[in-house]
This record gives structure tokens, sequence and C-alpha cells, in this order.
């Protein structure tokens, strides 16, 4: 399995950031990874599936989102080297609700759950690699709900460009004014107006 797997080094050195991965903890996990390739357009899983695998990117960008009344909303977005996958249904055990589709292509490599309750088992830094990255993940989402509650959208559109300002070039506009909770053409008239 591991033959396939592209380099990895970088991902190492940003896990390596959370919890200091012994040779021997690094070699157990690579030895569980797949690798999955999507192309520009495609789900990696949508609203009904299980999800059984968590995906760590290496390259590309992939959006979460969910419809409601007929309208897709965008709950978030998974980048180089962050963890992606449906968390809803890893957890649950029970179908997704969300939808998660690549922007561009994509490669990434999978560990299954039992894999990775199998990791857990034998070393205690997955576990704690694992806290550590949901309460991470945690906070960005509460972050952006009271953004989106209690931000005007200039104020909202203002924290996205100091957080992440290499979005813009990664994902089209019409997906991050659903994630702004805004239309698409807002979003174009605060892009001008704060540019000027």
């Amino acid at each position: 399995m591991t033959a396939s797997l592209p380099d990895l080094s970088v991902l190492r050195s940003r896990m390596n950031e959370k919890v200091n991965f012994s040779d021997e903890e690094w070699r157990a996990f690579v030895q569980l990874l797949g690798v999955k390739q999507i192309n520009k357009g495609d789900h990696l899983i949508k609203a009904g599936d299980m999800e059984n695998h968590l995906y760590w990117m290496l390259k590309g960008v992939v959006r979460g989102y969910y419809i409601k009344n007929g309208e897709e909303l965008v709950a978030g977005f998974g980048f180089d080297y962050s963890l992606s996958g449906a968390y809803d249904s890893f957890i649950s055990r029970q179908p997704t609700s969300v939808f998660v589709q690549a922007v561009s292509d994509v490669t990434m490599v999978s560990l299954h759950r039992d894999h990775l309750e199998s990791l857990y088992d034998r070393f205690k830094n997955f576990e704690r690699y694992m806290r550590l990255t949901l309460e991470e993940m945690l906070l960005k989402k509460v972050h952006h709900e009271i953004a989106v509650l209690g931000y005007s959208a200039e104020e909202r559109l203002q924290r996205l460009t100091r957080d992440t300002p290499q979005i813009f070039q990664l994902v089209p506009l019409k997906y991050l004014a659903s994630y702004l909770g805004m239309k698409p053409e807002t979003l174009s008239r605060l892009r001008a107006k704060i540019r000027n």
C-alpha cells in the first residue's frame, strides 16, 4: 500500500507541529494510509453516504456544503495539509448530511476508522493529535459562526481576507459568498470597496 504514496514529509512536519511523532509511530501511520485522487467537480462524499475515512489533503481544495431549500450553503473548505471528510458521519456512524466536493483537482491520503482506532490503541500520540486537531477545528467553526451571526458583511470579508488571504486565488467567489453568508454580488461590491 505504501509503494504508491507520494512524499509525505511536509504532512509529517505539519502533524509534528501538534505532536512529535516518533519514527515508529509515523511508520505505523503511513502503512495504513491509502491515496485518493479526485477530479475538480467530483464529490468525495454525498449527503446520505456513510463516511468511514478521514482524509489529509496533500494538494488541492475541497468544499463542504449542505443543501437547504434547494440552495447550496458552504460550511467550510479543506486546503493543503488540512484534515477533511464528513466528520458528522465519521463520528456518529450515521449517514452524512453534507457533501464534500473537489474545487480543484485533489490528492489526499485516507485513513479508515478501524485503522485510526488501532493507532489509538497502540500510540497515545495519535489520540492527542486528533484531540488537538479537532479542538482547533471546533474553534474555527465557532469563530466562523460568531462572524456570520454577529459581524457585518464587510467585517466578515475583512476577517477572511486577514486570516486566509490565499483563499481568493483558490476558491470561486460564489462559494466564498455562500461561506460568508452573502450574495456573490455583495461580495464583489465589498471587495471592490476594500481595494479602493
